[in-house]
């Protein structure tokens, strides 16, 4: 009877033991399903933010793109018209240029007529230069056709040119100027610079406020260098001829120590003196 009793104690304890294990089996997968719903629950609230986010940052992209290209829109209508103001204020300077071509080359021919006429120049002016402007066109044209000439002359009279021309767009200063104990010098010039050196001379040679001084050295360059450019003829290759040499060098005339005038090639009249 005793042991019957035990043995129900111990069906009683095993089925306890058995409902708590159950129970606590079915809080645990509660608890489980729980967190891994809470843990979804965080994951889509992460993924719709961030899909917030995204959005949020391409929206404002596309507005900044569309403010740069409203930005680079303007920026290209006012370099236009900088672009069309600049080409006119260059149409107004090439005219106020021509123009002003125009009353010297004027104000030569009533000079000349004056002179042809009897009168004289102002106080310290000297007659303008005897060439026209369509002999001077055609110096352009001949040195527009020289690949490139040699000029000597003293450092002073090559100063004077570097300075008449430094300002014109056709100039190019020569890498190699060779100098000499003596202060003269020799330098090539390309066809391009010979064009700004002509019209640079003529500008100041014909111009009525030169000084005498200065007209005078202008007049002498200019006609120094027209003389050897008309004694050039086209080069060919069987053989090349002399390269064209203008010189700047007046020497005393028969007898004189060193080299006579002109025996180098280009202009072969006597030479002017060089110096400013």
């Amino acid at each position: 009877m005793a042991r019957r009793d035990f043995q129900q104690q111990i069906d009683q304890l095993e089925r306890a033991v058995n409902g708590l294990r159950s129970a606590l089996d079915s809080k645990i997968d509660a608890v489980r399903s729980e967190l891994t719903d809470l843990i979804l629950r965080g994951f889509a609230d992460l993924r719709q933010e961030h899909r917030q986010q995204r959005n949020e940052l391409s929206e404002a992209t596309r507005g900044g793109l569309a403010e740069l290209r409203v930005l680079l829109n303007e920026m290209n209508g006012l370099l236009a018209r900088e672009r069309t103001n600049a080409s006119e204020v260059l149409r107004e300077i090439a005219v106020l240029r021509q123009e002003a071509a125009e009353a010297r080359a004027d104000a030569l021919t009533a000079g000349r007529q004056e002179a042809g006429a009897g009168g004289t120049p102002p106080p310290g002016q000297e007659p303008a230069a005897t060439s026209g402007p369509g002999d001077h066109d055609d110096l352009l044209e001949l040195a527009a056709g020289v690949a490139y000439a040699e000029i000597a002359c003293h450092r002073d009279t090559w100063a004077f040119l570097v300075e008449q021309t430094a300002r014109d767009e056709h100039f190019r200063l020569p890498g190699d100027v060779r100098e000499k104990p003596d202060g003269t010098l020799e330098a090539d010039l390309s066809g391009r610079s010979l064009i700004a050196v002509i019209g640079a001379l003529w500008r100041t040679r014909t111009a009525p406020a030169t000084p005498a001084g200065t007209r005078a050295l202008a007049a002498e360059v200019y006609q120094r260098v027209s003389e050897a450019l008309q004694e050039m003829s086209p080069a060919t290759d069987d053989p090349p001829g002399p390269v064209t040499r203008i010189v700047i060098d007046n020497r005393p005339r028969g007898g004189a120590a060193g080299r006579p005038a002109g025996q180098d090639g280009g202009a072969a009249t006597e030479p002017a003196d060089s110096g400013e």
